[in-house]
């Protein structure tokens, strides 16, 4: 027999069934970005796995059409690396929609991976754009300040090239920062692409700590996958891209 009270006639009383809390995206609403703790980074490829397992075929498929487009863009003499820059931020939002209908119990498919160029296609390109911008703009700099040296003509010896080698450093791990969540930032809540940017930086400022320790995470996965002729790279690929929806959802969202 049931222990449950039985049933009230009361319209108005709490209901007496377990309830299943759902954690989707569906009942969360955005937020500015949250500082996590630090043992979040070693959730974020965990709830990446759960959401890659239940259809993982159709996520290698999507990578795999993902890495063919972009090498055979790439075999273009050095238009190829500007191009492929310039369309992976689409890609990559198409990927976020598609792991974002997932976790919302829809069924992902390959087709997925274009979704982001009809709505938000244009900002994304721009982002990609701006992106390859600031990347120029730190070599270009770090390559003045290191010039005087390599001519010869420096009198305060290799100064100049750590000087370089620094803002080298900083200029990238910026850009990078300002990148990782700006795709998602874009596609799911209609930033424009410069406010995008500093959310995203925001973003990575706050949270650190969790991101350095899913970095090293990866990192060490990265290793196993390519132990096997490089195979579980099929895996890793799209769990780390399912992975930057998690951290979006996680930093910039709260449930509802």
């Amino acid at each position: 027999m049931s222990d449950s009270p039985p049933p009230s006639d009361n319209p108005y009383s709490a209901p007496t069934a377990d309830v299943e809390v759902s954690h989707t995206a569906m009942n969360r609403h955005f937020c500015d970005a949250q500082r996590l703790p630090a043992g979040d980074g070693l959730n974020f490829i965990g709830d990446a796995w759960t959401i890659f397992k239940k259809t993982p075929f159709v996520w290698v498929g999507m990578m795999l059409v993902y890495l063919v487009i972009m090498l055979t863009i790439l075999i273009v003499p050095f238009l190829g690396v500007i191009l492929s820059t310039l369309i992976a931020p689409v890609f990559m939002g198409g990927m976020m929609m598609a792991a974002q209908a997932a976790d919302n119990g829809e069924a992902p498919s390959i087709s997925h991976l274009f979704s982001a160029f009809d709505a938000h296609g244009g900002k994304l390109v721009l982002l990609g754009l701006t992106y390859l911008g600031l990347l120029m703009l730190t070599f270009g700099v770090a390559f003045i300040f290191a010039l005087p040296f390599g001519l010869g003509q420096s009198a305060a010896g290799p100064l100049p090239v750590g000087i370089s080698i620094i803002i080298t450093f900083v200029g990238v791990f910026s850009a990078v920062m300002a990148n990782v969540f700006a795709a998602p930032l874009i596609v799911f809540q209609s930033m424009a692409v410069i406010t995008a940017l500093r959310a995203s930086f925001n973003g990575c400022i706050r949270n650190l700590f969790p991101l350095t320790i899913f970095t090293l995470i990866f990192l060490i996965l990265g290793v196993i996958a390519m132990l096997p002729l490089g195979l579980g790279m099929l895996i890793l690929m799209p769990v780390g891209a399912i992975t930057f929806y998690v951290m979006y959802k996680r930093i910039f969202t709260l449930l509802s």
